[in-house]
């Protein structure tokens, strides 16, 4: 993976991700919406696989408004879920889980917002 950081949007979770010699990422994470704004005091460690899970669930619902996509972390500090409603409507809940707190919100966007979260995924896995 190049040195250089790659930063990721998902749904207002801004992520500035690097490489690690394992082959898997760290991120320094900070979330912004509904009125908060929220950093991760500790880094997210995040496997290859669990970035290619996430991008094989966004990819089929592209094709199947009427899949869910549930994503987490492995080490708890993470967890995503979304629907798309008959219109591409998205809604879904973001959870995240810090050493000295736990923040849970609703999430709201259009399918619009799905090509540029895959895209951003796709070029973190090839750096």
């Amino acid at each position: 993976m190049s040195p250089e950081p790659v930063k990721i949007d998902i749904l207002g979770l801004n992520l500035v991700v690097r490489g690690t010699p394992s082959e898997g990422f760290r991120a320094r994470g900070v979330f912004r919406g509904h009125g908060a704004e929220l950093a991760f005091a500790h880094l997210v460690d995040i496997e290859t696989r669990e970035v290619e899970d996430l991008l094989r669930q966004i990819e089929r619902q592209y094709g199947d408004f009427s899949r869910k996509v549930h994503w987490w972390t492995e080490d708890g500090m993470v967890d995503l879920r979304w629907t798309l409603d008959e219109r591409g409507h998205l809604r879904g809940r973001i959870r995240l889980v810090d050493a000295r707190w736990e923040f849970e919100t609703e999430l709201q966007a259009d399918q619009s917002y799905l090509p540029k979260l895959a895209l951003g995924l796709r070029l973190l896995l090839r750096a």
